[in-house]
């Protein structure tokens, strides 16, 4: 299915007497969306994860440090996942069932994917240093979270962004926006800055979301330095065996560009 296609016509999930009659009000193609954005974000962290499982799977042992990585690697993934699934359930979705039949599957996957998380949390936990330990009941649960996650990502670009985008005005939706923005924990504001991929390319996020420049100085930097340190530093050392000197790109550089085939700028 293409990128922003619903798999049914956009009018027949109309309730309410309302028409999907907004598309034309939105100045931005879909794909710069906030959801969208945030999605590539979690994928870049399953990947970057699974990449530092691999990575610590070929150690004869495997060090303190390097299970303390991926402990709270995991940690920090497990929790922007659950907050953006709070921001659909008790934000987007019930505006989006004002006006539309969402389809109920896309919130009852989000039960499936909370219990597969689980079983790879539970995996995670076991992880433990010295000869016989292994990586491997950990890669089996994650490599049955994964696809199920990732096939919800692009299920919810499909079906929710157009129906936002036909159904809801831009200023509606964009006050959505500024409240997460607002509340989101500045590690996981961090994350979803970080993956932009620049700083030119997260100001046009901000830019389009109505939100001042100098917000960038004042907030969205430092939340972005303090999940460089808190998190793709780990990435980065467990790929390497390398502490980074500091945050820059150029220390990053392996976790930042742990798949060359992706690019993460999306407009």
């Amino acid at each position: 299915m293409a990128v922003g296609v619903p798999p049914n016509p956009i009018g027949s999930y109309a309730i309410n007497g309302f028409l999907p009659d907004k598309e034309a009000l939105w100045k931005y193609p879909a794909i710069s969306d906030g959801w969208f954005r945030i999605h590539n974000t979690i994928r870049a962290e399953m990947g970057k994860f699974r990449a530092m499982l691999v990575r610590v799977s070929q150690e004869t042992v495997m060090q303190d440090w390097q299970i303390d990585a991926l402990k709270t690697y995991w940690k920090g993934h497990f929790q922007i996942v659950h907050t953006h699934h709070g921001h659909e359930e008790n934000l987007f979705n019930p505006m989006l069932k004002e006006r539309v039949e969402l389809p109920a599957k896309l919130e009852k996957d989000h039960e499936q994917i909370l219990k597969l998380m689980n079983k790879v949390d539970d995996e995670v936990a076991k992880i433990s240093s010295g000869a016989g330990s292994t990586l491997q009941p950990v890669l089996k649960a994650f490599d049955k979270y994964a696809p199920d996650m990732k096939n919800h990502l692009t299920e919810e670009e499909n079906i929710c962004v157009p129906l936002i985008r036909a159904y809801f005005e831009p200023k509606t939706v964009g006050d959505k926006v500024a409240q997460i923005m607002k509340k989101m924990p500045k590690t996981e504001k961090g994350a979803f800055v970080h993956h932009q991929g620049s700083q030119a390319e997260f100001q046009k996020f901000m830019a389009q979301e109505g939100i001042p420049f100098f917000v960038w100085y004042l907030e969205f930097k430092k939340c972005r330095t303090m999940y460089r340190e808190k998190m793709e530093t780990l990435v980065q050392r467990v790929l390497t065996g390398v502490q980074p000197a500091n945050t820059s790109k150029k220390e990053l550089a392996d976790a930042i560009n742990f798949d060359p085939s992706i690019s993460w700028k999306v407009a």
